[in-house]
């Protein structure tokens, strides 16, 4: 009987290689524009926060690391606890959000992976670890909102109205005609084209540093 590679086999057991999809799911379905990547870059801050917070707090109640399972319950309580809130509140942005907004729990089990759990004595060190991690992921959400936005719209904070309500009538600024912009860059296949040239020029300026690094040295 042929058995499968060890790999394959652990692999499907224990499927946690899916948890990034889910997180670049949410990346790329949310950030057509500033106002949605910056609402979910600020969602994304307040659920991982909110969680470790609940996991010092677990933990100095009954002084051991919370499981996988308590961390996964805790994170999707939280994330459902603000999507209640946004559906009273801000209807607009939980209906522009849509399926992606429960897909936001599973980010705080990436941004805090095994290397944060020996940092959960301390308060201060897991905020300070917390913030570091989660700016990442806002960074490239705001990032990716803004430029898809700006080259398929010509605008930023152009649905701040919308999303936000009045008070952000200031924001909105359009560069030039609507027209004129590159249509694709909004849509779906811009997100990923987007994100791989992000990629192309984060990996082209880690190699500018590792090479001015190396001159130095020698």
């Amino acid at each position: 009987m042929h058995t499968p590679p060890p790999s394959m086999d652990v692999s499907w057991q224990h499927p946690t290689f899916l948890l990034p999809l889910f997180g670049l799911c949410t990346l790329l379905a949310a950030t057509e524009s500033l106002t949605l990547g910056l609402s979910v870059a600020l969602i994304v801050l307040l659920v991982t926060l909110l969680t470790h917070l609940l996991m010092v707090t677990l933990i100095g109640i009954g002084n051991r690391v919370p499981t996988t399972s308590i961390w996964l319950i805790s994170t999707s309580t939280l994330t459902a606890l603000i999507e209640i809130l946004l559906h009273a509140w801000n209807y607009s942005l939980y209906k522009k959000l849509g399926l992606f907004l429960p897909m936001i729990a599973v980010i705080p089990l990436l941004l805090g992976r095994k290397e944060l759990q020996h940092h959960y004595a301390s308060l201060n060190v897991c905020l300070i670890k917390t913030l570091r991690f989660s700016a990442g992921y806002a960074i490239a959400a705001i990032v990716l909102g803004a430029g898809r936005e700006l080259v398929g719209h010509g605008s930023l904070f152009t649905d701040a109205t919308q999303l936000w309500g009045p008070w952000a009538a200031p924001l909105e600024q359009q560069f030039f005609p609507a027209t004129m912009g590159f249509m694709l860059a909004i849509l779906a296949p811009g997100a990923f084209i987007a994100l791989g040239l992000g990629i192309a020029l984060y990996n082209f300026l880690q190699v500018q540093r590792r090479t001015r690094v190396k001159a130095t040295q020698s």
